[in-house]
């Protein structure tokens, strides 16, 4: 399959168009800028973008989808897209949508049929069938970084016990280990701007260190970047 804003192609194994297939062999989808193709086990296409469309094996829009539309508006562009065991249709836009193998809203998942992400990134279904996520962390503009976050079958964020971090949506770390440099950075000139200069506490609950080492590390961290002095003069004004 070759996927075009509003098209998608069929090719024969030997790279030929398969003129059997849509119209000349050409699909015509309502989805704009298609970001995932997903195969179903019986050969019907869903095409996610802008829109979720389901084609026939025979690539033309299939009636018995969305109502008879074969298609349904997607409540944002969505960025990528799975398949649970189910055929249930997982949609990452930010947010995490489900709809229904007929193509309708799947108002059970999550809270009213959504789950909170943190941004738009990539999902993936684990084995016991909950989306895996990822979402782009701020970064310090030359590495692009990213963060991973775990939901349950039914769309409710997966928070195991505290000490199984391996596998729990998210952990507390210390001040440094979290977010990178640049929030902090932000931060403190934010603080500076609006005329702040009192304490910068720190909650330690990292439970890969000990609270000392946690608070150690925090502090150093925080004191490098601190701004201690008072404003200078703006000479180059």
């Amino acid at each position: 399959m070759l996927a075009f804003p509003g098209q998608i192609r069929q090719l024969k194994p030997d790279g030929s168009l398969n003129l059997a297939y849509g119209n000349g062999g050409i699909a015509s989808v309502t989805a704009s800028a298609p970001s995932k193709l997903l195969l179903q086990s019986d050969g019907k296409l869903l095409i996610v973008g802008s829109t979720i469309a389901r084609l026939t094996t025979s690539g033309k829009l299939d009636n018995t989808f969305a109502g008879g539309k074969g298609f349904e508006t997607a409540p944002h562009p969505a960025s990528s897209a799975a398949l649970q065991k189910d055929g249930k249709i997982l949609v990452d836009s930010g947010f995490i949508y489900r709809f229904n193998t007929n193509g309708s809203p799947d108002t059970a998942y999550g809270v009213n049929g959504v789950a909170a992400g943190r941004g738009a990134g990539g999902i993936a279904v684990d084995a016991a069938g909950g989306a895996v996520v990822s979402f782009p962390i701020i970064g310090d503009g030359v590495d692009v970084k990213f963060g991973i976050e775990r939901f349950t079958s039914n769309g409710v964020l997966d928070t195991k016990h505290y000490r199984d971090e391996m596998n729990r949506s998210w952990i507390f770390r210390t001040v440094g280990y979290g977010n990178p440099r640049r929030v902090w950075c932000d931060l403190v000139s934010a603080l500076r701007m609006v005329g702040y200069d009192g304490a910068l506490s720190i909650e330690h609950e990292d439970s890969l260190m000990t609270p000392r080492e946690g608070l150690e590390k925090g502090i150093r961290f925080l004191q490098s970047i601190v701004l201690k002095e008072p404003k200078g003069k703006v000479t180059w004004a």
